[in-house]
């Protein structure tokens, strides 16, 4: 093994130029050259980064070798933790649902309230974006609201897009300060 003697940065890293000290080899000869490279920001970078790697040399027959490219396979790793809760933790719902006789627009009228809570964590090592967060739950029973939903709010950075209507009947939503 001898450590590459003279390399240079050409153009912010995009070209790199390394001069070994190699005695003259024969035909069909082989020499290895390793080159440890460190890359950021690969967010963008896709599923490979790509290496161009040519070999020229002082052979004035062919000093350009042929063009190699170099597909590596980019490979994140974050770790996801997800948690769940619902208050109360569970209810007895009657097992025929009917709506109010007189087509109420009180929330309390149409059941008892459950809120459910989840919490998305990203512990690393690498940044996540784009994460979805798919969360199916039944809204209908035998053609009337089992779950009704009445809101649904985020903190941070996140949007919540639900795919039910929320709050289709526009019943009266109770503050608490």
């Amino acid at each position: 093994d001898q450590p590459c003697q003279e390399c240079q940065a050409y153009s912010a890293s995009v070209l790199w130029a390394c001069s070994l000290s190699v005695l003259p080899s024969p035909t069909r000869s082989q020499i290895q050259v390793d080159m440890e490279v460190s890359v950021s920001q690969l967010e963008e970078a896709g599923d490979n980064v790509t290496f161009k790697i040519q070999l020229k040399s002082k052979n004035r027959d062919n000093p350009n070798s042929n063009v190699k490219l170099l597909q590596v396979p980019v490979k994140v790793k974050a770790w996801m933790k997800l948690w769940g809760n619902s208050a109360p933790a569970s209810i007895l719902l009657p097992l025929v649902t009917e709506y109010p006789k007189n087509e109420s627009k009180k929330v309390a009228d149409y059941g008892p309230s459950v809120e459910h809570i989840y919490q998305l964590q990203n512990d690393g090592p690498s940044s996540v974006s784009g994460a979805e967060l798919l969360v199916n739950f039944p809204n209908r029973f035998r053609e009337s609201f089992l779950l009704y939903i009445t809101k649904v709010t985020t903190e941070g950075s996140i949007s919540c897009s639900p795919s039910n209507e929320t709050n289709p009947l526009k019943v009266r939503l109770v503050q608490l300060n």
